[in-house]
């Protein structure tokens, strides 16, 4: 069985857009114990390989600070071959925005730190996921609201697009207010971004 470095590894782009799955605690322990029980199913693509299943594998040895991973390669696949084999494979997304945006913070902790080194981080990152630096700079964002309001949307009652809309809040009070009306009142994203424009900008929002 062969094996990879983690950054030859990046998501293919035939993947749905979304975020990342994040990797089980059974998952963890049993690679802590064992190492990697499943390969990463990857394609070639020059000097890199993309990965066409198993991607959990890919980020649990990324949690854990693995150096390699096992991989199980397919030779010449077309673009149709290979989107096929992601949709056969793919189960949809088990994760949150949430969690999404600690999996960042914790590997721009890990590898970057801050300034010229969290910039060299992010876009390593953003290599590797598919992801671009923007998207990866909104989620980290998501992590400065209150906890509270990330049950939220770990629980699923407030998307990511209604607490990118909080966290342009400057308090903490200001953004428990609009969470509480978004989730009474059921508020569309494009509500609750219109609610948080009026308010930074002082105006009235009692009638809406």
């Amino acid at each position: 069985m062969h094996e990879a470095y983690i950054e030859q590894l990046r998501i293919c782009p035939h993947r749905p857009s979304g975020p990342l799955p994040r990797a089980s605690t059974r998952l963890l322990q049993l690679m802590t114990d064992y190492g990697a029980i499943q390969p990463v199913v990857v394609r070639r693509v020059r000097d890199s390989y993309e990965i066409l299943g198993n991607v959990e594998t890919w980020m649990a040895a990324q949690q854990l600070q693995l150096e390699r991973v096992p991989i199980h390669v397919l030779e010449h696949l077309s673009e149709e071959e290979a989107a096929e084999i992601i949709g056969a494979s793919f189960d949809g997304y088990t994760s949150d925005p949430i969690d999404e945006a600690e999996y960042f913070q914790s590997q721009i902790l890990t590898e970057g730190g801050s300034g010229r080194s969290k910039r060299k981080t992010v876009a390593n990152l953003s290599h590797r996921t598919g992801h671009s630096r923007t998207y990866i700079s909104h989620a980290l964002r998501l992590l400065k609201l209150p906890l509270d309001i990330q049950d939220l949307v770990r629980a699923g009652r407030l998307t990511a697009g209604h607490a990118r809309a909080l966290v342009s809040l400057k308090t903490h009070g200001a953004q428990r207010a609009l969470a509480k009306r978004a989730v009474a009142n059921r508020l569309t994203v494009r509500q609750t971004e219109s609610l948080a424009r009026d308010l930074r900008d002082g105006k009235p929002t009692t009638s809406r």
